[in-house]
């Protein structure tokens, strides 16, 4: 009897430690960065409604931070505010609609944002999409374009002066570890309109558009060395969010399935996904710009990452595909 019991607590306490050590193998488990407090510093974050960027909001609301979480819903964005102020009594801490994939929503928040007169020390670009069916904007691009690449490159691009005359001041790009997907990019044809669904991959798209983003970090980094403004880029890694809301093979997943189990045992939480964002927001010992970070240190991206040519041909590109919007604002 006692024998059984002997094993039975060997067992379970075997696979305990199995459990913890795979989870924090594959989570990261969480950064050794400075708890210096943030008062007086001002953190856009968007997509800061849920996953990893509401524990981005959070953890630097509880620092003293005023934080600015940008959301395309600003329901789920108020209650996110009420959560977080609750949880860190910083009550300078709001929302403000902000829907990447409209490049005026994006124009009236900077104004919104430059009416308060504010310094801003801190950008986090952190809103994406993944896996979305083929659809066109209001704009006349692709949604995971434009929501993971050209809405964060013409927010930055709007606020640019602030961050420079609030130095030092950072920007973070999240990324993806999916920015390797593609293997070759052909920005004439990142504008193509498709015709049929079945000619569009979700996945390649995605990839795409974080390798766009990338090349954006690392040129957006030249162009702003000398001014106190650093750029750097953070994979939080694989995060169970609502990102995959688009994405049956982990979305439909029965809660009692192996697979679910496989899903919590291999992905970061929330919280372990922001951690990377925090640490390139707020260490001290960051002095890096234009870097590719993931679990809060420095990494490789891939070889069409670290192209000069590409970063320089997408940069004009870009500039172009924005300026009938630009010119129309009177920005160019």
């Amino acid at each position: 009897m006692w024998e059984l019991v002997r094993i039975a607590v060997l067992s379970i306490s075997g696979t305990l430690v199995f459990i913890h050590v795979v989870k924090n193998f594959f989570g990261g488990g969480y950064c050794a960065y400075s708890k210096e407090k943030l008062d007086g510093k001002v953190i856009i974050v968007t997509g800061a409604n849920s996953g990893i960027g509401k524990e981005t909001a959070r953890y630097l609301a509880a620092r003293g931070a005023e934080v600015i979480l940008a959301c395309r819903d600003p329901v789920e964005g108020r209650q996110a505010v009420r959560e977080i102020k609750r949880k860190t009594l910083n009550r300078s801490v709001r929302c403000e609609k902000l829907d990447l994939s409209s490049f005026e929503s994006i124009f009236d928040f900077v104004n919104r944002f430059r009416l308060r007169g504010s310094e801003l020390h801190g950008l986090c670009n952190n809103a994406g999409v993944f896996h979305v069916p083929y659809q066109l904007t209001e704009d006349g691009f692709d949604l995971t374009l434009q929501t993971n690449y050209l809405g964060p490159f013409l927010l930055t691009f709007l606020l640019l002066d602030i961050l420079k005359e609030s130095a030092p001041s950072r920007i973070v790009n999240v990324n993806s570890e999916a920015h390797t997907f593609p293997k070759s990019l052909d920005v004439a044809t990142l504008t193509k309109h498709y015709t049929e669904e079945d000619q569009y991959d979700k996945f390649l798209a995605y990839g795409t558009s974080k390798l766009c983003l990338l090349l954006f970090s690392s040129k957006l980094a030249k162009l702003l060395a000398g001014t106190g403004v650093i750029v750097n880029s953070a994979n939080p890694g694989n995060v169970r969010t609502n990102i995959f809301r688009h994405f049956p093979v982990i979305r439909d997943l029965p809660a009692w399935s192996f697979s679910r189990f496989l899903v919590w045992l291999t992905f970061k939480n929330p919280a372990q996904g922001a951690q990377t964002s925090v640490y390139l927001l707020t260490s001290p010992q960051v002095f890096v710009t234009g870097q590719y970070f993931s679990k809060c240190s420095e990494d490789k991206p891939s070889g069409l990452a670290k192209s000069l040519e590409l970063e320089e041909e997408l940069w004009e590109a870009t500039l172009e595909w924005l300026r009938p919007f630009l010119e129309k604002h009177g920005i160019m």
